[in-house]
């Protein structure tokens, strides 16, 4: 079993609370996870506030953002072999159940 600490302002932010997470194919536990009460909510919120305007700033070479090197391939328009496009979905034709008969 996992278990997972949360990160506020980059330090570890220790709970007395958690909540198990379990696997729904064989209801196992998988995990035990932090279970932030209103202080911490409340701290997290400022430091994300905090740290909004120089994230936003920096330049997306030299951050952290998740998928950079994706968005990178995709503005280049490099390799998109790979890339496999996404099925269309069609309705299904149905008629209401007083019609069906």
């Amino acid at each position: 079993m996992m278990t997972y600490n949360m990160i506020i302002g980059g330090k570890v932010a220790t709970t007395q609370k958690s909540f198990n997470v379990y696997d729904p194919a064989d209801e196992s536990l998988v995990a035990a996870c932090p279970e932030a009460d209103i202080a911490l909510v409340d701290t997290a919120i400022a430091s994300a506030r905090l740290a909004l305007p120089g994230w936003a700033a920096s330049a997306l070479e030299d951050s952290d953002r998740p998928n950079h090197s994706e968005i990178k391939r995709l503005k280049t328009g490099a390799d998109l072999s790979s890339v496999r496009p996404t099925p269309s979905v069609r309705p299904r034709k149905t008629r209401p159940v007083w019609t069906s008969r």
